[in-house]
């Protein structure tokens, strides 16, 4: 089959603030369209090879503060997720994919985190082409190291290592993996058929996969970081992000 966007296009960092304002009106659009209060906010995009990364955040009201905090209650983004990404899918990415001339083979949304006063996240795209091309030798040496890092970790403990493992250093203290066909090839058909399994299988991968992330950020930056987890079990794969040194609470990730 052709591929209907046959236009090549490269993205610079100096496209970011464009790309960010024509994100936020699609994000708007949808709003609108399905009446969804907008209880987040991006705050900015950063791009790597043929991954783009989304950081949502906003101040929480203080009915929420009370709802979450002496209540015990789930904010209601992270109550309604599932169904707000099925919405994205559905309204938000062709809009994207039309806007970049390029398919969106993936799209992702974390688990929304809440502090004492805020509601953040993170979404991840991958194109099918390496949109966003910057050429750092230092960067592509240190995303190597880091790939090879996680390949030897799930290799001594699973006893075979993932087809691919790709990293992308976003920002300074912003860290993505992706981990593919990690299972057995039979294991999504499984997972599919039972339900009860596939909870426990990816809520292993999560903390397992995430304790990995934690120990290399740390062995080889020599601080803390936190970590979000996806796992994607109908296409074999997770999704790994990274933030180094509590940057959220000391606002590096402006």
């Amino acid at each position: 089959m052709p591929n209907r966007y046959s236009k090549k296009i490269a993205y610079q960092d100096n496209d970011i603030q464009r790309l960010t304002e024509k994100h936020i009106q699609y994000m708007r659009e949808m709003h609108e369209q399905y009446e969804i209060p907008e209880f987040v906010k991006l705050q900015w995009l950063a791009a790597r090879k043929n991954v783009q990364v989304a950081f949502f955040a906003s101040p929480l009201k203080k009915w929420e503060q009370v709802s979450i905090n002496e209540f015990g209650k789930k904010h209601p983004f992270q109550e309604y997720k599932n169904s707000i990404v099925d919405i994205i899918r559905k309204t938000t990415v062709p809009k994207l994919e039309a806007y970049y001339q390029c398919a969106i083979s993936a799209y992702y949304l974390f688990d929304s985190k809440v502090d004492a006063t805020s509601l953040y996240n993170f979404s991840v795209k991958i194109f099918t082409s390496s949109l966003f091309k910057v050429v750092n030798a230092h960067q592509i040496a240190e995303e190597g190291k880091l790939a090879t890092r996680l390949s030897q970790k799930i290799r001594e403990n699973f006893g075979r290592g993932a087809k691919q493992v790709s990293t992308y250093i976003l920002k300074p203290h912003v860290l993505l993996f992706i981990i593919s066909d990690l299972s057995p090839a039979s294991m999504p058909l499984y997972l599919e058929k039972n339900s009860s399994s596939r909870e426990i299988w990816c809520e292993m991968l999560q903390e397992t996969m995430s304790q990995y992330i934690e120990n290399i950020v740390n062995e080889e930056y020599h601080c803390s970081s936190e970590v979000f987890a996806e796992v994607d079990w109908e296409n074999n794969k997770v999704i790994l992000l990274a933030l180094l040194e509590d940057s959220l609470a000391k606002g590096d990730l402006d």
